[in-house]
């Protein structure tokens, strides 16, 4: 795994796309397992899985970070060992918000950055939905510009949907009615990342542009 430092990100975004700043990244983490728990009550959301940390390697077949002087690959990776389901190839990595957590925290109460599970946290003052963010995300990195897939909108589970609520035991309206509110890309977006020849490195403070135009 040494040598994934030095890999190299994708060329630069042609300049027939115009892009656009969305912000910074600040916060990145990895996804050691799956977030939903399987209990003799039902599923439940667990966030203990998620791990921060200052940089990741995105690839085409997923994520990876150092975690404790050890390589660990991300829940969603192709090659961990618990990937059990067919492999989504573009649904690698996760971006999220940081207007976004603010309007759900005002529709939930405090709600830490992150918890969604997204990889990545980006501070802006914008609420992105699809059609803001259809084009496509570039990620700034000292290496270079490493362009992602096309992203399509994350929705909200069940189990998610209660965690918020803060009652395992909610009505199935306000499950509803919560679940409608986490949409139109308000808990963010996930994507692949089939233009990156080898793994990039992203790191905390690194910048974040969507595309716009032909």
């Amino acid at each position: 795994m040494s040598r994934l430092s030095r890999a190299s990100p994708s060329k630069p975004t042609p300049s027939t796309s115009r892009l656009v700043m969305v912000g910074l990244i600040s916060l990145l983490q990895i996804q050691k397992e799956k977030l939903i728990g399987d209990t003799p009550d039902g599923q439940v959301y667990r966030t203990t899985s998620l791990v921060r940390v200052e940089e990741l390697k995105v690839g085409r077949a997923g994520i990876i970070a150092e975690v404790d002087g050890g390589w660990v690959l991300d829940r969603h990776h192709a090659a961990h060992p618990a990937e059990t389901r067919a492999h989504r190839p573009d649904r690698i990595l996760s971006i999220g918000f940081s207007r976004h957590y603010k309007l759900i925290e005002n529709e939930f109460g405090w709600v830490p950055p992150g918890v969604a599970g997204e990889n990545i946290i980006v501070d802006t003052a914008e609420r992105l939905r699809h059609q803001d963010v259809a084009g496509g995300f570039v990620i700034r990195t000292s290496g270079g510009d490493v362009e992602l897939d096309p992203p399509s909108v994350l929705d909200s589970c069940v189990p998610f949907s209660k965690f918020l609520l803060g009652d395992e035991g909610t009505s199935v309206r306000r499950v509803v009615r919560a679940r409608r509110f986490l949409g139109a890309g308000m808990r963010g977006y996930s994507m692949g990342a089939s233009r990156i020849p080898s793994y990039a490195t992203v790191r905390t403070g690194d910048l974040l542009l969507r595309k716009v135009g032909a």
